[in-house]
């Protein structure tokens, strides 16, 4: 069953007539505007659209083919377990103490409500604002 809305004489009409005004409506915009596809809209108007898009398509499916074939021998995944020389090397991040010492007096801080403690509000006196003010 075909489940595509055809467009009508009028639509098309109202279509053209859109397109021919000055400064001419947009594909997008005469589309929203008459409730139909842009896809189908195009192809009703521009003779050449659905060839175009067509060939389009035609072409980046077969360039996604032609990517994903194998070679007669190749492998599409290694077979291996991966080896310590296989993984980069992270270098370990040391944190100053003053940092971790300021980090640890303000956890230590009771917040004032359960709103604070769930949504992050600051403890009074520490947020940009109150920091702002006390200058």
């Amino acid at each position: 069953m075909n489940n595509r809305k055809a467009t009508t004489p009028e639509q098309i009409y109202e279509a053209r007539r859109l397109r021919g005004l000055d400064p001419p409506w947009g594909w997008n915009k005469i589309a929203l505007h008459l409730n139909i596809k842009y896809y189908s809209l195009r192809c009703e108007l521009d003779s050449a659209y659905r060839e175009r898009e067509t060939n389009r398509t035609r072409e980046s499916h077969s360039i996604y083919r032609e990517r994903k074939k194998k070679l007669p021998g190749q492998q599409r995944y290694p077979t291996r377990p991966l080896s310590a020389d296989d993984v980069q090397q992270t270098t370990r991040l040391t944190i100053p103490h003053d940092v971790l010492a300021d980090r640890d007096a303000r956890m230590a801080l009771a917040p004032q409500s359960i709103t604070a403690m769930l949504m992050g509000d600051p403890i009074p006196g520490l947020s940009a604002l109150d920091q702002r003010r006390a200058r």
